[in-house]
């Protein structure tokens, strides 16, 4: 991914995110447990940090941005 700010890709993230913050704070559902004890989990996490990184380094170039920016 290398323009985090193209389209409602900030609108997309936000709720991939709030997705994955249920299902890892999930703790009797069997999914989030098979979630977790994979190897998937740690490297979704890490990925999401690296992308939230990107976003705060990011200059606003348009109207609007500051916005997405906050979202995400």
């Amino acid at each position: 991914m290398h323009n985090i700010s193209a389209g409602n890709t900030e609108l997309i993230l936000s709720t991939i995110f709030w997705i994955l913050t249920k299902l890892i704070k999930e703790t009797k559902a069997p999914s989030a447990d098979e979630f977790k004890k994979k190897s998937l989990c740690k490297e979704t996490i890490d990925e999401a940090v690296s992308i939230l990184i990107k976003n705060s380094h990011r200059r606003i170039e348009q109207e609007g941005e500051e916005y997405q920016k906050i979202i995400l």
